[in-house]
């Protein structure tokens, strides 16, 4: 992916991996972040008061279309994300079945506990879950 600005502020990241999106989606915004590129920035969320007994329905394994596993695990305040290169990520609800990181633009929006999409990037990729689904 390539970004560049008249005043010759730019990047170039180059990936060889079937997954190299999800590396570009985190590398751009933090540059944006950085230098200030306003089209790339991440955007503003807001962080909805959801308890955690209402947010572990949503733990378990998950497998996306092209076969990368992720985790959501409950810690004792919040969940966190681990996999697609992430390891114990915060993951912050924006509602009572949306959840997004801070470190980068991914979301995760659940239309039930086995199943929801990943926005990552503008992508939306459908995740589904791989594990028995845990009583809370």
């Amino acid at each position: 992916m390539y970004v560049g600005y008249a005043d010759g502020d730019g990047a170039v990241v180059m990936t060889s991996s079937d997954n190299g999106f999800a590396v570009i989606a985190q590398i751009i915004p933090t540059l944006a972040r950085v230098y200030d590129w306003a089209a790339y920035a991440p955007e503003k969320r807001t962080l909805a008061d959801v308890p955690l007994a209402r947010q572990i329905p949503y733990t378990g394994t998950f497998v996306m279309k092209d076969g990368s596993t992720f985790k959501v695990a409950s810690t004792e305040e919040h969940l966190a994300f681990s996999g697609l290169g992430h390891s114990g990520s915060t993951l912050l609800p924006s509602s009572a079945n949306s959840f997004f990181v801070t470190d980068n633009t991914m979301q995760l929006t659940f239309d039930t506990a086995e199943e929801g999409m990943m926005d990552l990037g503008g992508a939306k990729i459908h995740v589904q879950r791989t594990d028995p689904r845990h009583a809370p």
